[in-house]
């Protein structure tokens, strides 16, 4: 039971991560110039990825020659997940940048731009979740698939709950 406490504990502070980060955004912004608040998000991001792989570690219990296998192919699909996120940085930070000039364009563009991403998370997910599934089974692939979505779902959320709706 202490080790789903544990799991539970960790997935509570990535979310109180989450739920800061446009607290703190929102100081750096007023108080700061782009490359400090592009260091910030940088920051931000690695602790993010650090809290996933931990909370991995403890839902993907393997024998040592099974995490051999499956680490390499996690660091693999976290190298891909973040140029995805960086694109996704830049598309938070276009809408921002246009808000209150939004022309249909613009916003066609940006929705577009959104769309490819989600289509490009998934194309990235399926890939991995069969290389996993390969070489480890199915059961662990689930899991991996599983916590992952939950994990890449909540900071989706975060990012969309401080963006406001386009008037």
């Amino acid at each position: 039971m202490s080790k789903k406490r544990n799991l539970i504990f960790r997935l509570a502070v990535l979310a109180a991560v989450l739920v800061l980060t446009p607290l703190y955004a929102q100081q750096a912004a007023q108080s700061t110039e782009k490359e400090t608040i592009d260091e910030y998000i940088a920051l931000l991001r690695k602790n993010i990825r650090n809290e996933k792989t931990s909370v991995l570690k403890q839902s993907l219990k393997r024998a040592p020659e099974q995490a051999e296998v499956f680490w390499p192919i996690y660091r693999k699909y976290e190298k891909e997940l973040q140029a995805l996120g960086d694109d996704r940085v830049a598309s938070v930070q276009e809408y921002s940048e246009h808000y209150d000039s939004m022309t249909d364009e613009k916003a066609d563009e940006l929705v577009q731009r959104r769309l490819r991403y989600e289509e490009k998370l998934l194309a990235l997910k399926k890939k991995y979740y069969e290389r996993v599934r390969k070489t480890l089974g199915a059961r662990t692939a689930t899991r991996f698939l599983q916590v992952e979505t939950h994990l890449v779902s909540l900071v989706d959320l975060q990012v969309v709950a401080s963006l406001p709706i386009l008037e």
